[in-house]
């Protein structure tokens, strides 16, 4: 939360509760889209809550590695992720495509999902995945995740 605090230069409490009401109504709304989508009786956010702006500088963090949520974040336990981008490709930033590898084709096959719309996918092994180096502007998304299990519950 304080890197989007930082982010988006709240800097009054008033405005930091806007803020935290704000991303909850998200944060519902796309619970309600991961119940819908994969069928799911109960589905619980959990931690963490992320913002990522990358930009075609260099990073301390290695987006372009593949990796699974699921594995990514200890102390949590994510079932399902869901990425709300803040800035459209094409128009505020070039490359920076989200991208899944699928490994049931052969050696494996690289499928781009679209930048409408929130991007929801399972966190477990099926869905390793990776962003390509952004080459121009700012790729900026809010990603959060859910959980199955209510001892994880943020």
């Amino acid at each position: 939360m304080e890197d989007i605090v930082v982010f988006l230069g709240v800097r009054k409490k008033t405005d930091l509760e806007e803020l935290r009401v704000q991303l909850n109504i998200v944060r519902n709304l796309l619970q309600d889209k991961v119940h819908e989508t994969f069928g799911v009786n109960h589905v619980y956010p959990t931690q963490p809550l992320g913002l990522t702006l990358i930009t075609g500088e260099v990073s301390s963090i290695e987006y372009w590695r593949p990796h699974v949520d699921i594995l990514t974040y200890e102390d949590t336990l994510i079932h399902y992720s869901a990425v709300l981008y803040l800035s459209s490709s094409g128009q505020d930033f070039t490359g920076g495509s989200f991208n899944r590898i699928d490994y049931t084709g052969g050696p494996y096959q690289i499928s781009g999902y679209s930048s409408e719309g929130p991007l929801l996918f399972t966190a477990g092994e099926e869905n390793e995945h990776y962003i390509e180096p952004v080459l121009s502007g700012a790729r900026i998304a809010l990603a959060f995740f859910f959980t199955c299990d209510p001892d994880y519950t943020n």
